[in-house]
């Protein structure tokens, strides 16, 4: 295999002595760690590391992914319970991002409308080893399982991609049609147990330590936590296991009460919301919500009681089971409440603007898990519901309109006309409100305050059920479409679902297929997938009874997009080369020729697919489908080499149309001119065309455009114009800070320090660098933090040892 994903084979005799990792755990499972060697540098895809809980399996992992080799990247995702897909694809994209920044990928040229696909082009354009860690697989739930398990194997056609996946116990119907390779981590040995509890310092071996061994089953997490008990409370074998006896507890739970016992009463605030929140919690948002103590945190995490994922927090099952138990029912439905509130102030914000690294649909689920720990308020009075009459935009089978496949919209928050002098509630002021979870006294005593306005989503969905029986085939339509304008998906299908029951209705039949489309666009905003597929199904079914060649074609094209996005590439690719040997309408065959150059790994494939496509354009083309086209079209130029015409193609896109509310692809077709245009030497059009994108992208608020395009123009004016430069590094900064991105905003400061750097200006180099290193020592991922610190070392020399201390003395030192 040409692809090195180690640098070498990993032996016990080169494990250095500073090793972070416990070396009785790694001799314990010397033959696993060789294992999972032979698994990296064979043409094996698929590991499963597994092993009862407490084994090590993670720390396994992390060991020998220290010796992967420097090109291998890695993609680590640990598993929750409300684990789906889309969470998946947003941490491998937060991941991608990440190396972008560090400098060890090239992000593709060509911009995407959504995960699925930004993900697959990441994938088909790095071309890097690339391994994927999936922890704890078990803990996601059968339902959410399909999906990601066809991910997986749609990754397995990549050469460059490895998947090790660890899991308490091995589903063999997860697994039946794949080949995998397996390892067990084992309890530690007795002998190497002892020597364990001797490097510790723990004496009486013998008697006492074979009934710790006994009640620990040698599990290495457990025996870990039980030596830290020890030792933080400074109590030898005899006291520890005395303690134990009169205890009447299972052992788990004896030192999981003992490790909680170490928790204080102000840091009980930060483990009661991980225990509810069910999820990892960013510090940051930690921090918004004053949960977030820098010393306690480290103690706990030290002391192996709270978990570090990332630059997240969060607890063990193991924990949360106890803890649960200890909060008094008040409090908990306190803290469900703001969970509730804290998803809310979530749900409307693009991904990189989010705290919660979670996907829309893992957010909706979680605001109904939680909602239903809240006490309901009385039942609403459905009679002021307007019936209107049927709008003339819902469809009939002679003149439906074109089926479109519609991405998951931004939520969007009505506002009265009345009040637009009010002004808007930023995201701090909402997060701010709920940290009221510290205060427990004058909140417990107002609990009824907190759910004033919340209605239930159940009872409200009941009593749609319950008054739609009553109404006409109309009037549930209409009722739905109101429902879908509020972004109530889960109420509209209801009244879709009951619409199907009036067949008695004379214009049932006119308005069937029109129902079963609306029904899947309805779940498909809710990433109900295999439910979207059976309405379309149905659907498609209608239109072959009734001979409409078109609508047929028109369903099956949303049928392949749907398997596109759940990773079942060879349907969606059968799906479409069906309908590309039919003769339909040449607006259908561009979709076709799209949805097929996104199903290719092959970028000579993908262009060929542009290339029929753009033939087939005429002056009835729809724009917003010539946008995608012209776009997609000039960044597969682009990685031909072939930059003139990739230049023609984005001008094209953008002469389009200028409303970026019609033409989404506007601000990116500019961003990416103005960057063909400074590659060619010709920075004059680059700044043009970035401050074209950087005046769409302040109309759409998109920070992450602004932040990227801002850094660019800092780029091209650096070495012509030291005040625009810095003009633009402002903007950069400001833009990373409303994005509350970690790495964009130390980016951004690194950048001011080394342009004060250049200009000799020490004193502001020092205040932007020294600020960087702090974000950067803040925060759990500390891969910048090296680069920084050569840079302030620099300073240091360039300086007097009398300036560098006053400079240090105003803005902080390195610790």
């Amino acid at each position: 295999m040409n692809i090195d994903f180690l640098d070498k084979i990993v032996t016990i005799k080169d494990i250095p002595k500073e090793s972070p990792f416990e070396p009785c755990l790694i001799e314990n499972n010397e033959k696993q760690i060789g294992e999972i060697c032979t698994f990296l540098q064979s043409d094996s895809k698929l590991l499963l590391v597994n092993g009862f809980k407490g084994t090590g399996k993670t720390s396994i992992i992390n060991f020998v992914s220290t010796f992967l080799s420097d090109k291998t990247l890695v993609l680590k995702y640990n598993c929750f319970e409300t684990t789906i897909l889309d969470d998946m694809l947003l941490s491998f994209f937060e991941t991608f991002r990440n190396y972008t920044l560090m400098g060890k990928i090239i992000p593709p040229r060509i911009k995407t409308e959504n995960f699925t696909q930004k993900i697959n082009s990441y994938f088909n354009t790095i071309h890097s080893p690339i391994v994927i860690i999936l922890e704890s697989f078990e803990e996601i739930l059968k339902s959410n399982k399909s999906e990601i398990l066809s991910f997986i194997k749609h990754l397995f056609k990549l050469a460059n991609v490895k998947i090790i996946i660890t899991t308490r116990k091995i589903e063999p119907e997860d697994f039946e049609d794949t080949e995998y390779e397996k390892t067990t981590c084992l309890a530690l040995t007795k002998p190497i147990f002892e020597k364990f509890l001797k490097n510790n310092g723990i004496k009486h071996i013998g008697l006492l330590s074979n009934e710790l061994y006994k009640h620990s089953k040698g599990y290495y997490n457990v025996i870990n936590l039980s030596i830290k008990i020890m030792n933080l409370r400074q109590l030898n074998l005899v006291q520890f296991l005395e303690g134990y006896s009169k205890s009447f507890m299972a052992f788990s739970e004896f030192i999981t009460r003992e490790a909680l016992s170490l928790v204080d009463p102000v840091s009980a605030h930060l483990f009661r919301l991980l225990t509810v929140m069910r999820i990892p919690i960013h510090v940051n948002l930690l921090k918004s919500l004053h949960l977030y103590n820098e010393e306690r945190v480290f103690f706990f995490v030290t002391n192996s009681i709270l978990s570090v994922d990332g630059e997240c927090l969060y607890l063990d099952e193991t924990f949360r089971d106890i803890i649960e138990h200890q909060i008094p029912e008040n409090v908990m439905i306190k803290l469900h409440s703001a969970c509730v509130d804290l998803y809310n102030t979530q749900l409307p914000l693009k991904p990189l603007e989010r705290d919660l690294m979670l996907s829309r649909q893992t957010m909706r689920n979680e605001i109904e898990y939680h909602s239903l720990f809240i006490p309901k308020k009385p039942d609403l009075n459905m009679k002021d519901i307007r019936l209107i009459t049927v709008d003339p935009m819902v469809e009939t089978v002679q003149k439906s309109p074109a089926v479109e496949f519609k991405q998951e919209e931004p939520i969007q928050t009505t506002t009265n006309p009345s009040n637009t002098q009010i002004q808007e509630e930023s995201k701090e002021d909402k997060i701010n409100k709920i940290s009221f979870i510290i205060d427990d006294e004058s909140v417990l005593d107002n609990i009824a305050d907190s759910i004033k306005g919340f209605i239930d989503d159940k009872t409200k969905q009941n009593e749609i059920e319950e008054k739609s029986d009553g109404m006409s085939l109309t009037q549930l339509l209409n009722l739905a479409k109101q429902e879908e304008s509020k972004y109530n998906y889960k109420h509209a299908i209801l009244l879709y679902q009951n619409a199907l029951t009036k067949k008695e209705d004379e214009s049932f039949y006119q308005f069937l297929p029109t129902i079963y489309i609306k029904l899947a666009e309805a779940h498909k905003h809710l990433s109900q997938w295999y439910e979207a597929l059976e309405a379309y199904t149905q659907a498609q079914d209608f239109y072959f009874n009734v001979a409409d060649t078109d609508k047929i074609a028109q369903v099956k094209l949303e049928i392949a997009n749907i398997y596109y996005i759940m990773y079942k590439h060879d349907n969606a690719k059968y799906i479409l080369s069906e309908l590309e040997q039919q003769n339909l309408p040449n607006e259908m065959m561009i979709k076709v020729n799209l949805a097929l150059a996104k199903l290719t790994d092959n970028s000579d494939i993908e262009f060929k697919y542009y290339e029929k496509a753009l033939k087939l354009v005429d002056i009835h083309t729809n724009k917003q489908i010539l946008a995608e086209l012209y776009y997609k079209s000039a960044g597969s130029y682009d990685e031909q080499n072939d930059t003139r015409m990739a230049a023609l193609y984005y001008k094209k896109c953008i002469e389009l149309d200028s409303n970026p509310n019609n033409n989404k692809y506007l601000s990116m077709a500019l961003a990416n001119l103005a960057e063909l245009y400074d590659e060619a030497g010709s920075p004059q059009h680059a700044i043009k065309y970035y401050n074209e994108s950087l005046r769409i992208d302040k109309a759409t608020k998109n920070y992450n455009g602004l932040y990227y395009s801002a850094m660019h123009l800092a780029e091209i004016y650096g070495t012509k114009n030291k005040e625009k430069a810095l003009e633009y590094l402002n903007q950069a900064l400001y833009y990373a800070k409303k994005l509350n991105e970690t790495y964009h905003i130390i980016s951004a400061l690194t950048e001011m320090g080394d342009f004060y750097s250049k200009l000799k200006d020490f004193t502001h180099a020092y205040k932007y660098l020294i600020e960087a290193y702090n974000l950067s020592k803040q925060s759990f991922n500390k891969e910048n933090l090296n680069k920084i610190q050569t840079r302030i070392e620099d300073i240091k020399h360039r300086i007097s040892e009398q300036e560098f201390t006053k400079l240090q003395d105003e803005y902080g030192k390195q610790n």
